[in-house]
């Protein structure tokens, strides 16, 4: 099993680069704990956790998206390590699942691997159900104001006629 290290520290305040090693050292004991094998590390820190502005985040999925045949998970200190919104986690969380990489924490229990395993497939693809369903609203919702215009053109022109 192969996985990417991911230290993610919020804020910019006292002591980031310190957290952001602490992190690290939790991840790799958990790592070595449990026989995997660090492929890549990436520390970002960011004020906010808002994925908009985060080069090191972009860099550590495009290096997934890369490997994505050659690794497993992205270790986290938290799982709530990558982002401070949670549908920005979740966001990331499907990129990562459609890659077949799951998100572990290194210091939150799960009820059991494979149990742990499946939950968090199970709550990507329910973020990326509920992505797709926002979509086909949209587009739908987009489709139907056209209509409507189209309507009230057609309407208007007939009565400037009269």
């Amino acid at each position: 099993m192969r996985a990417v290290i991911f230290c993610w520290v919020g804020n910019q305040g006292d002591n980031v680069k310190r957290r952001l090693r602490s992190q690290e050292v939790f991840c790799r004991r958990f790592c070595q704990r449990n026989g995997i094998t660090v492929d890549a590390v990436f520390h970002d820190a960011c004020v906010g956790g808002n994925v908009d502005n985060r080069p090191k985040l972009d860099e550590m999925l495009e290096h997934c998206r890369r490997r994505k045949s050659k690794l497993d998970y992205v270790v986290v200190w938290k799982r709530d390590g990558i982002a401070s919104k949670k549908n920005e986690t979740y966001a990331v969380r499907v990129v990562l699942g459609r890659y077949g990489i799951l998100v572990r924490s290194a210091t939150e229990r799960e009820s059991g691997h494979e149990i742990g395993d499946l939950l968090e497939r199970i709550a990507v693809d329910i973020g990326q159900y509920e992505k797709d369903k926002r979509g086909r609203e949209i587009k739908a919702g987009i489709r139907a104001s056209r209509r409507c215009k189209q309507r009230q053109r057609d309407c208007g022109a007939g009565s400037d006629k009269a």
